[in-house]
């Protein structure tokens, strides 16, 4: 990059991970573009396993993992601190945020700010939101952060107002949590700005509609990492009505990994299902299309989300999917519609609407192309994630 391109910080907890794909997408989206990009990232995760767009993007030298900082650095660009702008310090020690990232943030300065850049992104509001909150006390380096669902109903930050007084904007990926953060806390609704996060079409255009055929296996994916609020044991205890209610020969697949992963082999054994559930351990995004690809159905039986970008891929992919009745997954899939919805928790609900859609596959092919066509419409990467670019980049 050059002296006269503005250079533009994706500031991260940690990256790449696996579960957080529609990071590593839009990232690489704007590289696409063009856009001057350095992503910092405070830890570094396995890299055992990475997607192909995370590939691309440690391999073009962006990404820089930082070290924790010495003592020695913080107090170093602490005295500076208080010898160039005196004021500004005394600013920062009335700064409603814990003392420790104060100044680790300090020991950060110099390097965040070395390509002097026109403005830092965040995902979360959690770690390196606060790390950017510091800076911008110090340095008037813009910032603004996405908020996705754990940093919105489950550990969100004492400071909430404090990120959003100061923050240029906050995005949240649906409009179900953008009213959730105005009544819940006391923010200013100029500076919550609704962007849906999105997934690339074109990797799923030769994915056809499958037909269903009573009288021939059917698979039904889910693609999730395997934790409680994942909502797998619905899905199997549904799996287990399924059985023993109808002769269907039905195979459930599902991809991805976590700490659930022995309880839910164990439940699928004391249900019966040994030779009807498939463990898949995580996989690639170019394995998950071909998942998709070879599926019937799609099931997110998850009792929380945000707007999961596994059913946008899914209905994508030409592919019927059934998903909770929660968060802004409404925002996603009009019932009966773009696909299916169940209450959340709920296995009779859920083993309904499987039913459903086995026993009205004649009728799939108008829902999945509303399906289709909606994620095209609404639910585009590149236009979504430009969007969100010119709103914090004023261009």
């Amino acid at each position: 990059m050059t002296n006269s391109t503005p250079c533009y910080i994706y500031l991260l907890n940690s990256f790449p991970n696996l579960s957080e794909t529609f990071i590593s997408d839009e990232i690489h989206c704007l590289l696409k573009q063009g856009v001057a990009i350095k992503v910092f990232s405070l830890h570094k995760p396995d890299l055992s396993t990475v997607h192909p767009n995370a590939k691309e993007i440690l391999e073009s030298g962006v990404v820089e993992y930082l070290d924790q900082p010495t003592p020695l650095k913080k107090l170093s660009s602490l005295l500076r601190l208080i010898l160039i702008n005196p004021s500004r310090l005394v600013s920062l020690l009335k700064l409603d945020v814990a003392s420790w990232i104060k100044f680790e943030a300090l020991g950060y300065l110099s390097k965040l700010t070395s390509t002097h850049p026109a403005h830092i992104h965040c995902h979360y509001a959690a770690h390196s939101s606060q790390i950017a909150l510091v800076v911008n006390h110090c340095k008037d380096i813009p910032f603004s952060i996405t908020t996705h669902g754990y940093d919105v109903f489950f550990e969100a930050p004492d400071n909430y107002d404090v990120l959003a007084n100061y923050a240029q904007t906050i995005f949240t990926i649906s409009n179900y949590n953008r009213e959730y953060l105005l009544q819940h806390y006391q923010l200013n609704p100029a500076k919550l700005m609704t962007r849906y996060c999105g997934v690339d079409t074109a990797k799923f255009n030769t994915m056809a509609f499958k037909e269903i055929n009573l009288n021939e296996p059917i698979n039904i994916l889910t693609v999730a990492r395997l934790h409680p609020v994942k909502g797998h044991k619905i899905l199997l205890k549904a799996a287990a009505e399924l059985k023993t209610q109808y002769s269907w020969q039905l195979n459930f697949w599902f991809a991805g990994d976590g700490p659930l992963r022995n309880e839910l082999e164990a439940l699928a054994k004391q249900l019966n299902l040994t030779e009807h559930v498939h463990f898949l351990g995580n996989q690639s995004q170019d394995q998950v299309r071909e998942l998709i690809n070879n599926s019937h159905l799609f099931v997110l039986p998850s009792l929380s989300e945000g707007i999961p970008i596994s059913l946008m891929e899914a209905m994508a992919g030409n592919t019927p999917v059934i998903g909770p009745n929660i968060n802004g997954v409404p925002e996603l899939i009009q019932n009966k519609k773009e696909g299916l919805l169940f209450e959340p928790g709920n296995v009779a609900s859920l083993t309904d609407s499987i039913c459903e859609i086995i026993k009205n596959h004649k009728q799939l092919n108008t829902i999945t192309t509303n399906a289709r066509l909606k994620v095209e419409s609404v639910f585009s990467l590149e236009k979504n994630t430009l969007e969100k670019f010119s709103q914090y980049s004023n261009q």
